[in-house]
């Protein structure tokens, strides 16, 4: 079952996050769904589309926090879609665990900040429990997502990603569709924008009200990226 966040009364802004020892991923066993070309596919289209979307990301954590998400994002994007041309990410028969493992560790050396380290956590335990034999895609989803929340701090409301991946966790948990999926993580992304204050992240030190019609762009990249999987699967 996906982790919970364990209450607590330090802000999940003021807490460290620090990331647990990754498994030597040379030395873990393949495990989990193969690896295909729609799978490929829709790794390349969650890349595209966040390439396509850093100017408007850039904009909201411009408007809401530090102004580099949309930079973070294309960083982590460049860096998957080199790999995937390489073939040193989800070649042919390379099994589910394997795949996560190498998303893990593209976006661990490209992006930096929070999101970087946040997304790094989502796919190594991601990758662990399909390695396991825990579930398939939908099982790693759910896996991420706690992960992301025990070692975030962030819960649903904080303005957050967690506000587009706890949604988009829960549908797949209830067998939900792809597309149902990034639906739901899009509603809980666009909810976002009517949160007048910020429990997590930069967004948190804004006054109440300031951010008012604009949307967490965290939360945004995350239903971009479910979006852009469920059309290519």
């Amino acid at each position: 079952p996906a982790e919970r966040a364990p209450p607590s009364g330090a802000r999940p802004s003021l807490t460290p996050i620090t990331l647990p020892a990754a498994p030597a991923t040379a030395d873990a066993p393949d495990g989990g769904p193969p690896v295909d070309s729609r799978v490929r596919s829709a790794v390349r289209a969650a890349c595209a589309t966040l390439l396509a979307l850093e100017p408007s990301l850039t904009e909201w954590d411009t408007a809401t926090g530090d102004g580099d998400c949309g930079l973070t994002m294309s960083r982590g994007a460049r860096e998957v879609q080199s790999r995937l041309d390489s073939g040193t990410l989800a070649a042919d028969g390379t099994a589910a665990s394997a795949l996560f493992a190498g998303l893990a560790d593209a976006v661990g050396s490209s992006m930096g900040g929070t999101s970087g380290v946040l997304f790094e956590l989502f796919f190594r335990r991601a990758s662990t429990v399909v390695r396991e034999g825990d579930g398939g895609y939908a099982a790693a989803l759910a896996a991420g997502v706690g992960a992301v929340e025990l070692y975030g701090g962030a819960r649903v409301g904080y303005r957050t990603m967690v506000d587009a991946l706890r949604p988009a966790a829960d549908a797949a948990d209830s067998g939900k569709s792809a597309k149902d999926i990034a639906a739901a993580a899009k509603t809980g992304a666009e909810g976002t924008a009517a949160i007048q204050r910020a429990l997590a992240g930069r967004s948190n030190y804004i006054r109440e009200g300031g951010l008012d019609g604009i949307p967490d762009p965290g939360a945004k990249a995350v239903a971009a990226i479910l979006t852009a999987v469920a059309g290519a699967l």
